[in-house]
């Protein structure tokens, strides 16, 4: 019984050598259309590089021209000039935020400088209200006294 079972164990083997084999084969053709493919994508997308490359180059001459062109020179300078007048007047409008910012604890002293005259002052001048109140209160007082 012995001697069937290794001979069915040698059929079984060279029965999945002959398919491991032809698996190889069949895997070995693919591997060698999918190099093909590798190589001629390689290719193609070396000569697309270059044609965006050419493309570009081109679009930047192009863009280059039309900066060069003495007639965009004139109109670059003007929007130069505009542009230099309006960063003038930002920085003109900027000059108080500029002092707060880069004089912070001088600017922070000014207002609590400025809340303290204020309250100082209406401290004053309740205090004067409430004189004069009293004052008039005084004045308006009846007498009580009794005419005869």
């Amino acid at each position: 019984m012995s001697d069937n079972t290794e001979d069915f164990k040698e059929l079984i083997n060279e029965k999945f050598k002959s398919v491991h084999t032809k698996i190889d084969l069949q895997f070995t053709g693919i591997k060698d259309t999918l190099e093909s493919i590798d190589t001629q994508v390689k290719k193609t997308n070396g000569r697309v590089l270059k044609l965006e490359d050419t493309v570009y180059n081109l679009q930047l001459s192009d863009a280059m021209k039309s900066v060069n062109c003495p007639q965009h020179l004139a109109r670059m300078k003007e929007i130069e000039e505009e542009i230099e007048v309006f960063k003038n007047k930002i920085n003109s409008d900027l000059e108080e935020y500029n002092f707060f910012k880069k004089y912070p604890k001088l600017s922070m002293t000014m207002v609590a400088f400025s809340v303290i005259v204020i309250i100082v002052s209406f401290l004053e001048l309740t205090g004067k209200l409430k004189t004069e109140y009293n004052k008039t209160q005084d004045q308006i007082k009846p007498t009580t006294e009794v005419v005869k």
